[in-house]
């Protein structure tokens, strides 16, 4: 069995993984943890190359942070039930149920 759980990254995101994590061992199961970053990384009104570039920098680095903290909360989960970090963009409802299908 394959148990997904949506998170934020901070707030009250250790404490779910750890409840999360007990029904895992109880139900035998993997958990996964999803994290949908809802922001629109774009920079169509932005003409000037350079700050696009410096945007687009800055945005990589955030994506990554968000992985970052994403997988520190899967290191939480117990080794015997860790499942897998995923980290999609787009409307955080839209796209919980499109993952969420596979559950």
């Amino acid at each position: 069995m394959r148990l997904l759980l949506a998170v934020h990254l901070y707030e009250t995101a250790p404490a779910l993984v750890k409840e999360a994590s007990v029904w895992a061992e109880r139900l035998n199961a993997t958990l996964d943890l999803l994290f949908v970053d809802e922001y629109l990384y774009d920079t169509f009104l932005t003409p000037d190359p350079a700050v696009r570039a410096t945007l687009t920098g800055q945005w990589d680095q955030i994506r990554i942070t968000q992985a970052t903290r994403l997988n520190e909360l899967l290191e939480q989960v117990p080794e015997a039930h860790r499942g897998e970090a995923h980290h999609p963009t787009g409307p955080a409802a839209q796209t919980i149920t499109e993952v969420g299908k596979d559950y």
